[in-house]
Parts: structure tokens; C-alpha cells; sequence
């Protein structure tokens, strides 16, 4: 196989390489993504959901589930408020769940306004069951100059002092794909000096705070060789663990030790895997702790599906759902907010991801457990997309130049679905995304140019070919392979017109030679442009007249389409028809202009043909016969374009009238010939009453009726002396009585 080195096509390639590499990671995140996690589910790869989550959310039927939220309805006019949910409500659901002994109770609700009596209960509920996490007000505050600080603000007295509180996590969408902080950075301000500090937020205090009450003896043995100081925090009663100044103190106290030693990670994990008192649950758990002290502070949300894939409950049917199975709330973390149709109302109550939107406690339940279960999505680096871009561009460059256009799209296409299952599976187990999208645009641009070069090519060569008289309207319909496949011959359908002139002997011989010469020359083209014009192929001149030719797309597979090629038999059939009304009314306005009789006859068939190429494309077959033995019947019937009856399919803009069957020469079935009249458009209302005369007339002589039909074609000439069909069967008639 001769190789080539394709310029244009791996030039065109590397622009569109730089285009793509400058704008693929918003494509990636827009539409890569949800594209992903949409062939996840449809290959049926489930996620593991966490077993130990559940969500309790207020939902518009609970504010009716309750007399006492029902007649705060009725003050507020039937407007539903989230202050008529008292908080004694709260106090007592709390107490339930950890009674069916919840693990942690997180609260995604704001607790601003204060309710002196209702507070006071809740507190005390809070304090009494020690493993409840409640949330920070925060609201960003521009103070000039573009800086922008965060505040943020405990729950009210006295619930801000009864338990540990953090901020709600604020997302920043990339496309489609929220992405979060694991802590937030603040600026602690008094009279006289200003600090800044880290501050968890809240899926990542819930960690730490469930971590701290269920292991806090491995987590003081953990740190006493690393930080006497941190491993001395924790000793303390374990219902003082949940105090917010505890908890403060213990993220700075860990945020510094793994910042002054950065390698405490790799030191901590050797001793934690070296305990075999600790059930590997609690090894994972520790590890899940420590491990967000070793990564970086921003991570993206990995979903695990819709709205309420994670198992939720609606506040008002805890009692009910408990009454099922009163195990269901054991070992478990709540999350306890508003549902979605309250979330819309309220910035931040929900956020859209690519299974769509959720809730915020849906939002909560989530990155609690991502982060906990080491299952965050992982993006690829800018730097890794540019070395996988640039290696999948050389290798289409190395295909481009060892390969022929038609190996190297489908080695192309091949590695491509193979880098895609790849990208899928890495996506699948080890939540990584890379760029595909890229890699698909990349490879399908490479495909298109090397497909289009290849066509062009493929044009250049065939009209490069020395000897070769081929129509350059077939060029648009052959491959090479047809080509080749026509050195032994092929079989195509097609339409076949032959024109003869009448009177070329007698005007040569009157005019002479020289002038016949000069006339034939401006003849010709008048005739090859009315025939180019509807598509059709000059296939050669025999003195006066010409033969033409439409092939159909003899591609039983779809290739590259030009203006050229004719679509299937009924467009064809349509441009030879409206051709040879166009030659007829050419052909008579070049004669007027040199003042002479030479009109054209006409022939045209539509059928099987037989076509070969070697030097030349030569034409067989009886529809070449036919159309050439019809042409010669308009010398008899005094016509000026016949047509077969194969012409007529879905013709009906055209007119025509049936001139009889004639048995051709060398054929021994008699033939269907039909004339061809005009558009429908503008045939006279005469020539309609002509068309229903002459049926009748001709009935009469298939009939052999001749009298009868004598008469009638008698009638018709007396009208139009010069229609040459009636003449002819009048002459016919005559010969038979």
C-alpha cells in the first residue's frame, strides 16, 4: 500500500487539538459528566449506598399532621412557615431517635430567632442525649476592594451552648459538578487584633464528632506519641465531647500538627493499622478522619442518584415508621431538614447535579458520606488532560501518515471505543473522570478531514487518469472501487436518452460542409448544457446525435452525497423528462437564430443497463437498444420525444399519451410507447380534447375496429392536420379495410 503523509488533514487536526484542549474542561464538566453517570446507570454499575444514613425531612404534610402547627397555620393565614415547627417537636424527636439509639443527630435548619420557653426544652433534650450537631448562620460581607470575609453566627441562646455547631457547605458549580470547601477560612476580629482560623464544615464536623464519641480511647492512644497535647484534649467526659470550644480546639490543635509534620499521615496510619483491638470499621472510620488532613481543601460532589436515593423519612411518620421496625434509626446518622419543596424557596435549600436536583439534606447526607467513605469525584489535573491529549493527537498523527484514510478511521474508531470503556470503568470504581469528550471530538474531526481528503483525493486521481473519457457528472456517483468492479462489467439502473436530428444529410448538402461545421459546433453545446443542467452525463456524439445517461447511486452504503448525485429512480426519471422538453425548446430557438429546420427527435428508456470501463465508459443493455429503437420510431409516427412506459412512474406533473405497443426491432414482446406532451402545467385545454380522441381512436384500432377507428382519427386531423400519430394510424386504418 503506498503511504502518504496528509497535510491538510493533520493541520486541520492540530487547530482543533488546541481549540479543544483551551475549552475541554468546561465540555467535560457540562456534558461529560451527566453523559457518564447517565451509561452508568443504563450498564446497570449501582453504587453502594451508605447503610447507615438516613434523612428525616419536613415536608409540607407535616405542618398539617399536628394540632398545635395547625392553629399557627391559622394566625398566618394559611401561609405555611417554618416557626410554627416547634422546637419542643425537635427536643422530642431527638430524644426518640437516640432512645433507638441513633448515632448522630445533624439538624440542617437554622436556629436565628429565639423561643424562650421552646429553647429551653431543646437545649435541655440536646444536652441530656450529648450526640446532636446543629448549623451556623454564615453570610458573606464585602468590605472593599473586592474582599469578601465570611461571618459566621451560632445558633441562638441557649442552644448555641448546648452542643457543637457548623456551617452548611457552600457550592461553587463547574458545569454541572458542585464543588465544595472542607473547611471554610475565617477572620476572628476584637478590639485589637484580628486572627484568621479554619473552620469544618458541617458534613465534616459530623465526622469528627461521631469519630470522637465512638473511638475516643484508640484516638487519645493514636496522638499521645505524636501530640501529648491533642491526646490530652480528649480526655475528658464523653458528654463533653460535643462542646464547640472542644471541637474548635480539636481541628486547630490537628489542622497544626499535620501542617509542622508532613509526614504525621503516613505516621499515624502505621500505628492505626498496627492496633488489632480495632475492628477494621473502626480503623476505616479513624482513617476517614485523619484523611481530611491530608488532601486538598476543595472536593467535588459525588452523587449517588436523584432526590431520595438515600433512604428518607418524613418528620411526621417517624412514630409510624417505627411501629414497622423498631430497629430502623440503630447505628444510624440522621440528617433532619426541609425537603425539596421547601429547599426551592431558599437559597441553598436545594442544588442541581447531574442526576438532577436534591435537597440540601439530601446535599448533607451525601457529602457525609463521601467524605466519610473516601468516594469524592475525582477530577483529572489540567496537566494529565494535556499529556493524554497531546499523546492521542501523535497517535492519530502516526495513523494518519501509516495507514489509508478508510484503516485508519476504523483503527480510529476502534481505539476510541476502547479509551471509552476505560474512561467509564475508571469512573465506575475509582470515581475518576478524564477527558472523553475531547477525545471523542478529536478523534471524529480526524475522522471527517481524512474522510473528506480521502473523497477529494480519490476525484483528483480519477480525473488524472490518462485516456479516460468519463462524464465528470459520474464521478460524483463512482468510487474507485465501482471503477474497478466496471473493468469486468456492472449492472446498474438508469435512464437512457438518444437524440437523432432531422433533415442532417439534406441540410449539409444544401448548406455545405464548412457551414455544417460551424453549425454543429454551436449545436452541440446548446444540447450538452440543457442535458448537464438536469444532472444527466453526456456519454458520447454519433454525428448529430447524442447519447445521455443517469445512473443511480449504485451505493449500497452511504457515502459522501454531491449536488450531482441523483437519489433514487424517480428523481432521475424526472430530470431525463424535464431534459428533453428542455432540448426540444432549446434546439428550436438555435435554429431560429440560424435559420434553418433541424428539429431534434427524442428517445428515452429507463431500465437495467450494463456499463464497463476500461479506457472509456462504454454502455449495453436493451435499455440503450430500446432508447435508441423508440428514437427511430418518432421517424414513423412523426413525434418528437417517445417515451417506455418504466419512464412514467410517479411522473405525474408531466403529460403523455399512449401512442400503442410496437414489437421494436430485435425484440419479440411488443413495447408500450408513450409520447411526451409537455408539463401539466401548460398543456391547452385543446390538446387535452386531442389526447381523449385519439384513446378512443386508438381503442378502436387495438380493437380492430377499423372502420370506426377511421373515422375518428378522420375527425382528429381535420382538427390538427399536423399530429403525426393520428396520420399514422389513419394511414394504418386505410391499409386494413
Amino acid at each position: 500500500m503506498q503511504k502518504h503523509t496528509p497535510i491538510f488533514t493533520i493541520t486541520i487536526t492540530s487547530l482543533i487539538l488546541i481549540f479543544f484542549i483551551i475549552y475541554s474542561k468546561k465540555l467535560e464538566l457540562i456534558n461529560g459528566l451527566t453523559s457518564l453517570y447517565r451509561s452508568q446507570n443504563l450498564l446497570t454499575i449501582n453504587k453502594t449506598l451508605p447503610s447507615d444514613i438516613l434523612n428525616i425531612e419536613i415536608t409540607q404534610a407535616t405542618f398539617l399532621e399536628s394540632p398545635e402547627i395547625r392553629e399557627c397555620l391559622q394566625n398566618h393565614h394559611g401561609t405555611i412557615d417554618m416557626r410554627c415547627l416547634s422546637r419542643r417537636l425537635h427536643g422530642d424527636l431527638i430524644r426518640k431517635l437516640h432512645n433507638q439509639g441513633a448515632s448522630l443527630i445533624v439538624f440542617n435548619l437554622l436556629f436565628r430567632e429565639s423561643r424562650i420557653e421552646e429553647d429551653a426544652y431543646f437545649a435541655e433534650s440536646i444536652r441530656d442525649i450529648g450526640n446532636v450537631l446543629l448549623q451556623d448562620y454564615q453570610q458573606k460581607r464585602f468590605i472593599g476592594s473586592g474582599v469578601e470575609i465570611i461571618d459566621i453566627t451560632p445558633p441562638v441562646s441557649p442552644l448555641g451552648e448546648s452542643t457543637a455547631s457548623a456551617p452548611m457547605p457552600i457550592a461553587d458549580i463547574e458545569g454541572s459538578l458542585p464543588r465544595f470547601w472542607l473547611f471554610l477560612n475565617l477572620i476572628h476580629s476584637d478590639q485589637s487584633l484580628a486572627q484568621s482560623y479554619s473552620q469544618p464544615i458541617l458534613p465534616v464536623a459530623a465526622l469528627q464528632l461521631l469519630t470522637l464519641r465512638q473511638h475516643q480511647q484508640p484516638l487519645i492512644q493514636l496522638f499521645q506519641p505524636l501530640s501529648p497535647a491533642l491526646s490530652g484534649l480528649l480526655s475528658v467526659p464523653e458528654r463533653d465531647l460535643n462542646q464547640r470550644s472542644l471541637l474548635h480546639e480539636f481541628h486547630q490543635q490537628l489542622s497544626q500538627l499535620f501542617t509542622d509534620h508532613p509526614h504525621v499521615g503516613q505516621q499515624l496510619t502505621t500505628l492505626l493499622n498496627s492496633r488489632s483491638d480495632l475492628s477494621s470499621a473502626a480503623k476505616q472510620q479513624i482513617q476517614a478522619l485523619l484523611r481530611l488532613y491530608q488532601v486538598d481543601n476543595d472536593f467535588y460532589l459525588n452523587p449517588y442518584g436523584p432526590n431520595h436515593t438515600i433512604p428518607t423519612i418524613a418528620y411526621h411518620q417517624v412514630d409510624q415508621a417505627l411501629q414497622e421496625n423498631p430497629e430502623l434509626f440503630r447505628g444510624k446518622v440522621v440528617f433532619i431538614g426541609p425537603s425539596l419543596e421547601f429547599g426551592r424557596s431558599s437559597k441553598g435549600g436545594s442544588i442541581n447535579t447531574a442526576y438532577g436536583e436534591i435537597s440540601s439534606t439530601e446535599l448533607l447526607a451525601t457529602l457525609y458520606a463521601n467524605l466519610r467513605d473516601d468516594n469524592t469525584l475525582q477530577l483529572a489535573s489540567n496537566e494529565t488532560t494535556l499529556v493524554i491529549a497531546l499523546l492521542w493527537w501523535l497517535l492519530i498523527l502516526i495513523l494518519q501518515i501509516k495507514l489509508s484514510p478508510r484503516r485508519m478511521v476504523l483503527t480510529i474508531c476502534g481505539l476510541t471505543l476502547v479509551y471509552l470503556v476505560c474512561v467509564q470503568w475508571l469512573f465506575s470504581v475509582y470515581n475518576l473522570l478524564t477527558p472523553w469528550l475531547l477525545i471523542v471530538m478529536m478523534s471524529l474531526t480526524a475522522c471527517i478531514v481524512a474522510w473528506v481528503g480521502r473523497y477529494f483525493s480519490q476525484r483528483a486521481k480519477l480525473t488524472d487518469m490518462l485516456n479516460m473519457h468519463l462524464p465528470t457528472e459520474l464521478l460524483s456517483v463512482f468510487t474507485r472501487q465501482d471503477f474497478e468492479k466496471m473493468r469486468h462489467g456492472a449492472g446498474y439502473n438508469g435512464v437512457c436518452l438518444m437524440t437523432d436530428a432531422e433533415g442532417y444529410t439534406k441540410l449539409g448538402e444544401s448548406k455545405g460542409e464548412q457551414w455544417l461545421a460551424q453549425f454543429m459546433l454551436g449545436f452541440q453545446p446548446v444540447v450538452e448544457q440543457c442535458v448537464r443542467q438536469h444532472q444527466g452525463a453526456i456519454k458520447g456524439w454519433a454525428g448529430d446525435g447524442v447519447m445521455a445517461l443517469w445512473i443511480e447511486n449504485p451505493a449500497p452504503k452511504p457515502r459522501l452525497k454531491t449536488p450531482l448525485l441523483a437519489a433514487d429512480s424517480k428523481d432521475i426519471r424526472r430530470l431525463a423528462l424535464l431534459t428533453a422538453l428542455s432540448l426540444v425548446n432549446a434546439v428550436e430557438q438555435y435554429n431560429q437564430i440560424w435559420g434553418v429546420r433541424f428539429p431534434l427527435r427524442i428517445g428515452l428508456s429507463y431500465g437495467p443497463m450494463w456499463l464497463s470501463f476500461v479506457d472509456e465508459l462504454k454502455a449495453f443493455g436493451d435499455t440503450i437498444n430500446t432508447a435508441s429503437r423508440i428514437e427511430a420510431l418518432n421517424k414513423i409516427t412523426h413525434t418528437r420525444i417517445l417515451i417506455t412506459k418504466d419512464m412514467l412512474t410517479d411522473q405525474s406533473e408531466f403529460v403523455t399519451r399512449r401512442i400503442g405497443q410496437f414489437v421494436l426491432r430485435g425484440h419479440q414482446q411488443a413495447t408500450d410507447v408513450y409520447e411526451l406532451l409537455g408539463l401539466a402545467s401548460d398543456i391547452e385545454s385543446r390538446i387535452l380534447r386531442l389526447m381523449t380522441h385519439f384513446e378512443q381512436g386508438l381503442n378502436q384500432y387495438e380493437h380492430k375496429a377499423w372502420r370506426s377507428a377511421q373515422v375518428i382519427f378522420s375527425t382528429i386531423l381535420s382538427e390538427f392536420p399536423n399530429d403525426g400519430p393520428s396520420l399514422y394510424y389513419y394511414q394504418q386504418c386505410l391499409k386494413q379495410i
